[in-house]
């Protein structure tokens, strides 16, 4: 039996389902193909600046607008029509906070930058079901996983040592780093397969 008092959770494509891959199709409807989007929404320098808190909403949503030529939108109104394509993952969440209530440390560990965070929290109120965050943008953090530097201000914060933290993530990158540096860790395909994972490691 594996002793865990602590359950990670990121938040895209976890905790949120779908709604990246959402934006993603809203934006494409300006005329661009998909890898396009992808390349100026995901992969470009400014956004890895943005997400490690060095480079200021204002100049990442305008290399949005300009680049994808978004005539007539603005940092605020892509941002609603962001927040709009976002779903909690509900059976997760009942999941989570059930643990919760036995003890365990519920926690967030995730690349994303403030304004997403915001606009979430002012939609879903999401930060109330997570008894610690850990983002990438804070100025004590600023890195991207699967860099190791997160996942050590995640065992500090928790004050938890690798083994036991369970976390789950939807990049395998992630789970890989996790599992190099001791931490409990599952690749995130469904509620009910991460909850037979989890049933498995801490029986």
């Amino acid at each position: 039996m594996t002793n865990v008092d602590a359950v990670v959770l990121d938040l895209e494509g976890v905790y949120f389902e779908h709604g990246d891959q959402r934006f993603i199709d809203f934006l494409t409807g300006y005329g661009h193909s998909r890898e396009k989007v992808i390349q100026v929404y995901k992969r470009h320098n400014k956004v890895h600046l943005h997400k490690r808190g060095e480079e200021s909403s204002e100049s990442f949503w305008d290399h949005i607008i300009r680049n994808l030529e978004l005539r007539g939108e603005t940092k605020e109104s892509l941002l609603e029509k962001m927040a709009e394509q976002y779903e909690e993952n509900l059976s997760l969440i009942e999941w989570t906070q059930s643990l919760r209530k036995q003890g365990k440390i519920i926690a967030a560990c995730s690349n994303t930058y403030i304004d997403r965070v915001e606009k979430l929290q002012e939609k879903f109120d999401f930060l109330r079901n997570f008894d610690h965050t850990v983002f990438s943008y804070e100025p004590d953090v600023r890195t991207l996983k699967p860099n190791p530097y997160i996942f050590h201000i995640l065992a500090y914060r928790l004050n938890l040592p690798p083994e036991r933290i369970f976390m789950t993530d939807d990049r395998l990158d992630n789970v890989h780093a996790l599992d190099s540096l001791g931490f409990k860790s599952a690749l995130y395909k469904s509620v009910p397969e991460l909850i037979q994972e989890y049933e498995e490691l801490t029986r």
